[in-house]
């Protein structure tokens, strides 16, 4: 989707209106995945944006990566009408630190990188796989 729309949508004139049908778009295509496949991860940007609430809405629980822990309770109040996975606050160095396990999971983990596999923490992927 994002090699789709390479331009910025922040900078056209009628942004509202074009971010609000573009994320009741991907709301409607996450509802038709969850319908076809077990487990369905959607990665909804870098901003916790009320704009984003109909892809939200359309998921069932949340899974937070972070570089700022100042985020993370915005990010959380999005999703506060989901169950909470996770809550990863992402680091540049190699690590990964477990804070605690319930309610949900909380760790420090890095690195995660644009364009390179993440390495994804054992105790996150047994919690990924106790949802299927």
């Amino acid at each position: 989707m994002k090699q789709k729309n390479k331009y910025k949508i922040p900078d056209l004139p009628n942004a509202d209106e074009v971010l609000n049908s573009y994320f009741q778009e991907r709301a409607k295509d996450t509802h038709n995945i969850r319908q076809i496949i077990d487990l369905t991860l959607v990665d909804i940007g870098g901003v916790p944006d009320p704009v984003k609430l109909p892809v939200v809405r359309s998921c069932s629980h949340s899974l937070i990566i972070s570089s700022n822990p100042q985020a993370v309770p915005s990010w959380q109040e999005l999703c506060r009408d989901l169950a909470p996975l996770a809550v990863v606050h992402s680091v540049r160095e190699k690590r990964c630190d477990l804070l605690q396990t319930s309610p949900y999971l909380e760790l420090v983990a890095g690195p995660w990188e644009r364009d390179r596999p993440p390495a994804v923490p054992q105790t996150l992927l047994d919690r990924l796989l106790k949802l299927m």
